[in-house]
């Protein structure tokens, strides 16, 4: 159905930043709550993260697919466009946990 994959910034942070590398809901099983679920998962196993961040994907971008995040709490904080192509960039969200 779908699947979440993170990592730890390699900062001083000490494991509070969790950046999501890719997250992916077979498009069968969208809009039935599975990805927030997997982000909630994920905040209740990690207790001690502060902040949860992506950059945007090109299927994401050339879809607008950015809602789910910002229902979600996500605040978007940079843009860098044509980042994939002409017309096509990447996007940075983030949200605070605690």
């Amino acid at each position: 159905m779908g699947y979440l994959n993170f990592d730890y910034a390699g900062d001083a942070s000490k494991k509070r930043n969790i950046g999501i590398s890719y997250m992916y809901v077979n498009p069968k099983y969208r809009r039935l709550g599975i990805g927030s679920k997997m982000l909630k998962f994920l905040i209740t196993k990690k207790p001690k993260v502060t902040w949860l961040s992506f950059w945007t994907g090109k299927e994401i971008e050339k879809n607008k697919g950015t809602g789910f995040y910002l229902k979600n709490g996500f605040k978007k904080l940079a843009h860098q466009a044509d980042y994939y192509e002409k017309g096509i960039g990447t996007t940075l969200f983030a949200k605070r946990i605690s």
